[in-house]
């Protein structure tokens, strides 16, 4: 029995020989539940011990000496005071930091919660001690977001660079920097830097593969590992309930937010709410519209060109209605999202590229046509893009068909807010 006697009674386990005997032949119940728990707990101790091995194999990392200073810097430079949970990811954080070995940690919390401000903290430290660090987006929108978000709230926004297929900038490498980008951060940063990449954080993991999100943390020394999502996949989930990764959860969003109100209409009925959204426009909310496509497929299944001339028809000529898809150049989709996020007014109709990361607090009501066409996480997703101020939000799921309406995976939506 690889456990002593003082380990078994703290744990509150029989002995391995006895458990092996009642699993088979179990006197009663509880004594064949006894057994049951030893070895499910065998299993769990050679798991992590596995784990721990591999850790170790794959070599050290660099250790950070966390200075309060530059932490009370960071939130100096914030608009706003962290939450309870927020500091202590914070925290958690700086714990894996301080590690010679390798960590992996997953951030997770609801959509607007705010798990990419807590990377602020780990950035800001690593510059001050001459490290880089990296956070990894799936679109060029949400890089640039970050980017935005990093070069105006950071201690050292000089050292912020955005890295993606369409920015021309040449790599900056000759002093610590925060790369901020997509895809392309594989493939442009070069595997030795003068100034060592301390992490790597990988925001919507969701989005990217297994081999993707190892590719950037391949090298010496190995960078330490954040995942953020609000919906992260069932493997991460598993691997951090079997102790492979460390797990943090941001189950509060700041105390001004209210929750979005969710609801699944038929299209019989949301025709008739014009009024009502002419309404909620001049009170000053803007308007988010997704469809699954982007040109009319199929006469049913709404499409971004289509609802779009609808929409032009029943809204109020003074509000403009923009139009978003990812055949337009990322030129041209930046430029409709920020004439959208600057003009404060308006509907913006776009296909599931503004999933992730977009961030306009004017905006408060969403509405997905043929919402039977996402899967939940996309759904769940699109839903964090509203009430993201201090306004109320509104989700209006709206189904292809009448007769979808009750669909239970779409009333889920209704029922849950947390992804």
């Amino acid at each position: 029995d690889p456990l002593d006697t003082s380990a078994l009674t703290q744990t509150d386990l029989i002995p391995l020989p006895e458990a092996y005997r009642s699993i088979h032949f179990p006197s009663s119940k509880d004594i064949h539940w006894q057994a049951d728990k030893r070895l499910s707990f065998n299993e769990h101790l050679r798991i992590n011990l596995q784990n721990q091995l591999e850790n170790l194999s794959l070599g050290s990392s660099i250790s950070l000496r966390i200075n309060p200073q530059i932490t009370q810097h960071t939130q100096n430079k914030l608009p706003f005071e962290l939450t309870p949970d927020q500091q202590k990811t914070v925290s958690s954080i700086y714990k894996d930091l301080k590690q010679t070995t390798f960590t992996h940690r997953l951030i997770q919390g609801d959509t607007g919660s705010g798990k990419t401000a807590t990377l602020l903290f780990a950035a800001d430290q690593c510059i001050s001690q001459n490290l880089s660090c990296v956070l990894m987006a799936p679109t060029e929108i949400l890089a640039s977001q970050h980017y935005q978000t990093f070069s105006d709230f950071s201690y050292y926004p000089q050292n912020v660079q955005l890295v993606t297929g369409q920015n021309k900038e040449p790599f900056a490498d000759g002093k610590p920097m925060i790369y901020i980008g997509t895809h392309a951060l594989i493939t442009q940063i070069p595997d030795n830097l003068a100034y060592p990449i301390a992490f790597v954080a990988i925001d919507e993991q969701h989005k990217f593969g297994v081999r993707q999100r190892e590719a950037l943390i391949k090298r010496t020394p190995i960078p330490h590992l954040f995942n953020l999502s609000a919906t992260p996949i069932p493997r991460t989930v598993a691997l951090g309930l079997l102790g492979y990764i460390e797990t943090s959860n941001i189950r509060h969003k700041p105390l001004n937010r209210l929750p979005t109100k969710t609801f699944v209409t038929t299209p019989a009925h949301f025709k008739k709410s014009s009024a009502w959204l002419t309404q909620k426009l001049q009170e000053g909310n803007q308007i988010f519209i997704v469809c699954p496509n982007i040109e009319e497929h199929s006469q049913n299944i709404a499409s971004v060109q289509k609802i779009s001339t609808q929409y032009r028809k029943i809204i109020p000529a003074e509000y403009p209605v923009l139009s978003l898809h990812g055949r337009m150049s990322s030129e041209e989709q930046n430029r409709i999202l920020d004439t959208f996020k600057k003009s404060g007014r308006g509907v913006l109709v776009a296909t599931s590229l503004i999933e992730v990361g977009i961030d306009i607090p004017q905006a408060n009501i969403m509405i997905i046509h043929s919402a039977e066409r996402f899967g939940l996480a996309a759904l769940h997703q699109l839903r964090g893009r509203v009430g993201r101020g201090e306004g109320q939000g509104f989700c209006f799921l709206v189904p292809t068909t009448d007769d979808e309406t009750e669909t239970e995976r779409l009333q889920l939506l209704q029922k849950y807010h947390s992804g």
